[in-house]
Protein backbone atom coordinates (compact mmCIF):
# COMPACT_ATOMS: atom_id res chain seq x y z
CA UNK A 1 0.00 0.00 0.00
CA UNK A 2 1.67 3.47 -0.94
CA UNK A 3 0.46 6.91 -1.81
CA UNK A 4 0.20 7.20 -5.66
CA UNK A 5 2.07 9.75 -7.67
CA UNK A 6 -0.90 11.78 -9.11
CA UNK A 7 1.14 13.68 -11.51
CA UNK A 8 2.96 10.52 -13.10
CA UNK A 9 1.47 10.33 -16.31
CA UNK A 10 2.82 6.28 -16.33
CA UNK A 11 1.37 6.08 -12.79
CA UNK A 12 -1.92 7.71 -14.05
CA UNK A 13 -2.50 5.36 -16.99
CA UNK A 14 -1.53 2.41 -15.07
CA UNK A 15 -4.18 3.74 -12.29
CA UNK A 16 -6.57 3.82 -15.26
CA UNK A 17 -5.98 0.49 -16.26
CA UNK A 18 -6.72 -0.94 -12.85
CA UNK A 19 -9.63 0.77 -12.89
CA UNK A 20 -11.18 -0.60 -16.14
CA UNK A 21 -10.79 -3.70 -14.64
CA UNK A 22 -13.04 -3.32 -11.55
CA UNK A 23 -15.79 -0.85 -13.44
CA UNK A 24 -15.42 -1.42 -17.10
CA UNK A 25 -14.06 1.37 -19.76
CA UNK A 26 -15.41 4.46 -19.10
CA UNK A 27 -14.13 6.83 -22.16
CA UNK A 28 -14.54 9.88 -19.91
CA UNK A 29 -12.25 8.70 -16.90
CA UNK A 30 -8.77 9.85 -18.92
CA UNK A 31 -5.40 11.82 -18.63
CA UNK A 32 -7.23 15.33 -18.64
CA UNK A 33 -10.38 13.96 -16.30
CA UNK A 34 -7.90 12.42 -13.80
CA UNK A 35 -5.97 15.37 -13.45
CA UNK A 36 -9.18 17.63 -13.17
CA UNK A 37 -10.52 15.55 -10.13
CA UNK A 38 -7.30 14.41 -8.40
CA UNK A 39 -4.94 17.25 -8.70
CA UNK A 40 -7.21 20.56 -9.68
CA UNK A 41 -9.01 20.67 -6.63
CA UNK A 42 -8.25 24.59 -5.00
CA UNK A 43 -8.46 23.01 -1.74
CA UNK A 44 -5.72 20.65 -2.01
CA UNK A 45 -5.20 17.74 -4.51
CA UNK A 46 -6.69 14.08 -3.68
CA UNK A 47 -4.45 11.83 -1.54
CA UNK A 48 -5.11 8.45 -3.70
CA UNK A 49 -3.23 5.27 -2.00
CA UNK A 50 -2.82 2.17 -4.11
CA UNK A 51 -2.27 -1.53 -3.86
CA UNK A 52 0.19 -3.33 -5.59
CA UNK A 53 1.10 -6.85 -5.96
CA UNK A 54 4.58 -8.28 -6.53
CA UNK A 55 4.54 -7.75 -10.03
CA UNK A 56 4.26 -3.50 -8.89
CA UNK A 57 1.08 -4.04 -11.02
CA UNK A 58 -1.90 -1.73 -9.43
CA UNK A 59 -4.89 -3.96 -8.33
CA UNK A 60 -7.04 -1.41 -6.24
CA UNK A 61 -7.01 1.97 -5.05
CA UNK A 62 -8.81 4.31 -2.74
CA UNK A 63 -8.98 8.37 -2.72
CA UNK A 64 -9.33 11.33 0.15
CA UNK A 65 -10.84 14.45 -1.37
CA UNK A 66 -10.22 17.40 0.12
CA UNK A 67 -13.35 19.38 1.07
CA UNK A 68 -13.24 22.43 3.72
CA UNK A 69 -15.66 22.51 6.64
CA UNK A 70 -16.36 25.16 9.86
CA UNK A 71 -15.84 23.83 13.26
CA UNK A 72 -16.68 26.14 16.04
CA UNK A 73 -16.34 29.16 12.99
CA UNK A 74 -12.71 27.67 12.03
CA UNK A 75 -12.24 26.35 8.87
CA UNK A 76 -10.63 23.05 8.83
CA UNK A 77 -9.93 20.77 6.04
CA UNK A 78 -11.26 17.05 5.92
CA UNK A 79 -11.53 14.65 3.29
CA UNK A 80 -14.23 12.61 1.79
CA UNK A 81 -13.25 8.83 0.28
CA UNK A 82 -13.70 8.25 -3.17
CA UNK A 83 -13.02 6.18 -5.92
CA UNK A 84 -12.54 2.72 -4.16
CA UNK A 85 -11.97 -0.66 -5.91
CA UNK A 86 -10.10 -4.04 -5.91
CA UNK A 87 -9.35 -6.00 -9.01
CA UNK A 88 -12.14 -8.71 -9.39
CA UNK A 89 -9.22 -11.70 -8.97
CA UNK A 90 -8.37 -10.06 -5.52
CA UNK A 91 -11.57 -9.20 -3.84
CA UNK A 92 -12.40 -11.87 -0.66
CA UNK A 93 -9.40 -11.59 0.57
CA UNK A 94 -10.08 -8.48 2.74
CA UNK A 95 -7.57 -6.59 0.96
CA UNK A 96 -10.22 -3.61 0.65
CA UNK A 97 -10.85 -3.61 4.06
CA UNK A 98 -6.65 -3.15 4.39
CA UNK A 99 -6.22 -0.84 2.30
CA UNK A 100 -9.05 1.59 4.13
CA UNK A 101 -7.35 0.88 7.27
CA UNK A 102 -4.05 1.51 6.02
CA UNK A 103 -4.53 4.82 4.25
CA UNK A 104 -6.50 5.90 6.98
CA UNK A 105 -3.56 5.88 9.41
CA UNK A 106 -1.71 8.41 7.49
CA UNK A 107 -4.74 10.60 6.77
CA UNK A 108 -5.70 11.36 10.35
CA UNK A 109 -1.87 12.51 11.09
CA UNK A 110 -3.30 15.39 9.71
CA UNK A 111 -7.19 15.34 8.98
CA UNK A 112 -9.45 14.69 12.24
CA UNK A 113 -12.73 14.24 9.74
CA UNK A 114 -13.63 11.73 7.03
CA UNK A 115 -16.34 10.98 5.42
CA UNK A 116 -17.18 8.52 2.73
CA UNK A 117 -20.74 7.83 0.18
CA UNK A 118 -20.57 3.87 -0.65
CA UNK A 119 -23.29 3.45 -3.46
CA UNK A 120 -25.95 1.53 -1.10
CA UNK A 121 -26.08 -1.19 -3.99
CA UNK A 122 -22.17 -1.71 -3.20
CA UNK A 123 -22.58 -3.76 -0.26
CA UNK A 124 -18.47 -5.29 -0.70
CA UNK A 125 -17.93 -1.34 -0.47
CA UNK A 126 -20.37 -0.89 2.49
CA UNK A 127 -19.24 -4.11 4.20
CA UNK A 128 -15.66 -2.88 3.56
CA UNK A 129 -16.43 0.49 4.98
CA UNK A 130 -17.82 -0.72 8.27
CA UNK A 131 -15.24 -3.63 8.89
CA UNK A 132 -12.86 -0.36 8.96
CA UNK A 133 -14.56 1.04 12.33
CA UNK A 134 -16.45 3.57 9.89
CA UNK A 135 -19.66 4.83 11.70
CA UNK A 136 -22.95 5.03 9.37
CA UNK A 137 -24.40 8.51 10.33
CA UNK A 138 -27.10 8.82 8.02
CA UNK A 139 -28.84 7.47 4.75
CA UNK A 140 -28.65 9.52 1.27
CA UNK A 141 -31.60 10.13 -0.35
CA UNK A 142 -32.17 11.65 -3.44
CA UNK A 143 -35.75 13.48 -4.13
CA UNK A 144 -37.34 13.43 -7.51
CA UNK A 145 -40.29 15.69 -8.62
CA UNK A 146 -41.81 15.08 -12.01
CA UNK A 147 -42.89 17.82 -14.69
CA UNK A 148 -45.49 17.22 -16.61
CA UNK A 149 -44.40 18.25 -20.28
CA UNK A 150 -47.36 20.39 -20.72
CA UNK A 151 -46.82 22.63 -17.85
CA UNK A 152 -46.71 26.17 -18.24
CA UNK A 153 -43.25 27.30 -16.51
CA UNK A 154 -42.08 30.51 -16.51
CA UNK A 155 -39.17 32.57 -13.98
CA UNK A 156 -40.09 35.49 -12.25
CA UNK A 157 -38.39 39.17 -12.82
CA UNK A 158 -35.51 37.95 -10.47
CA UNK A 159 -34.18 34.62 -11.84
CA UNK A 160 -31.61 34.84 -14.78
CA UNK A 161 -29.97 31.90 -16.72
CA UNK A 162 -26.54 32.79 -16.20
CA UNK A 163 -23.03 32.06 -15.96
CA UNK A 164 -20.65 30.59 -13.49
CA UNK A 165 -18.40 34.03 -13.06
CA UNK A 166 -21.87 35.51 -12.10
CA UNK A 167 -20.61 33.91 -8.32
CA UNK A 168 -17.30 35.45 -8.53
CA UNK A 169 -18.26 37.91 -5.89
CA UNK A 170 -21.13 36.42 -4.27
CA UNK A 171 -20.75 36.38 -0.23
CA UNK A 172 -20.46 32.79 0.79
CA UNK A 173 -19.57 33.73 4.49
CA UNK A 174 -23.00 34.10 5.26
CA UNK A 175 -23.08 30.39 5.74
CA UNK A 176 -20.48 29.86 8.15
CA UNK A 177 -23.14 28.47 10.70
CA UNK A 178 -23.44 25.84 7.93
CA UNK A 179 -21.03 22.46 7.47
CA UNK A 180 -19.58 22.57 4.38
CA UNK A 181 -17.75 25.61 3.02
CA UNK A 182 -17.69 26.75 -0.56
CA UNK A 183 -15.81 29.42 -2.35
CA UNK A 184 -15.86 30.58 -5.92
CA UNK A 185 -12.84 28.94 -6.81
CA UNK A 186 -14.00 25.92 -5.66
CA UNK A 187 -17.43 26.07 -7.13
CA UNK A 188 -15.18 26.90 -10.78
CA UNK A 189 -13.63 23.75 -10.29
CA UNK A 190 -16.04 21.51 -9.24
CA UNK A 191 -18.68 22.33 -12.03
CA UNK A 192 -16.82 24.58 -14.61
CA UNK A 193 -13.56 23.15 -15.66
CA UNK A 194 -14.99 19.57 -14.88
CA UNK A 195 -14.35 18.26 -18.61
CA UNK A 196 -17.09 15.13 -18.90
CA UNK A 197 -20.19 17.18 -17.94
CA UNK A 198 -21.87 20.20 -18.64
CA UNK A 199 -23.59 22.78 -15.90
CA UNK A 200 -26.08 25.45 -16.23
CA UNK A 201 -26.60 27.64 -13.43
CA UNK A 202 -29.80 29.99 -12.83
CA UNK A 203 -29.32 32.94 -10.32
CA UNK A 204 -31.69 34.92 -7.74
CA UNK A 205 -30.46 38.81 -8.21
CA UNK A 206 -32.01 42.00 -6.38
CA UNK A 207 -30.62 45.28 -7.41
CA UNK A 208 -28.30 43.49 -10.17
CA UNK A 209 -26.67 42.02 -6.80
CA UNK A 210 -26.91 38.02 -7.22
CA UNK A 211 -28.30 37.01 -3.37
CA UNK A 212 -28.72 32.72 -4.60
CA UNK A 213 -27.69 30.24 -7.17
CA UNK A 214 -28.41 26.78 -8.21
CA UNK A 215 -26.12 24.77 -10.60
CA UNK A 216 -28.06 21.90 -12.44
CA UNK A 217 -27.28 19.40 -15.36
CA UNK A 218 -29.15 17.61 -17.49
CA UNK A 219 -28.76 14.24 -18.72
CA UNK A 220 -30.98 10.81 -20.28
CA UNK A 221 -31.31 8.24 -18.28
CA UNK A 222 -32.00 4.67 -19.47
CA UNK A 223 -35.34 4.79 -20.85
CA UNK A 224 -34.18 7.93 -22.41
CA UNK A 225 -36.13 10.55 -20.54
CA UNK A 226 -34.26 14.13 -20.38
CA UNK A 227 -33.58 14.72 -16.57
CA UNK A 228 -32.39 17.77 -14.63
CA UNK A 229 -29.92 17.06 -11.56
CA UNK A 230 -29.51 20.22 -9.32
CA UNK A 231 -26.04 19.86 -8.31
CA UNK A 232 -25.49 22.61 -6.06
CA UNK A 233 -27.36 25.65 -4.33
CA UNK A 234 -27.11 28.09 -1.92
CA UNK A 235 -28.83 31.78 -1.31
CA UNK A 236 -28.35 34.47 1.75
Amino acid sequence: IQLMDTLSENEINNFITSFYKSFGLRNVLDLKWFNWFYNENPFGKCKNYILTNEKNEIVGGYGYLMFNYYFQKDIKIGVTGVNGFINPEYTGLRLYTELIEESLKDIHLNHELAFSFPHSDNIASVKGHLNCNWQEVKKIYFYIKTVDSNENISFNEYIFESDIEDLEDYDFTADEYQFFVKNYQWLYWRFYKRPDKQYNILVYKLNNIVKGYFLYTLYKDNNGIIRCQIADYDYE
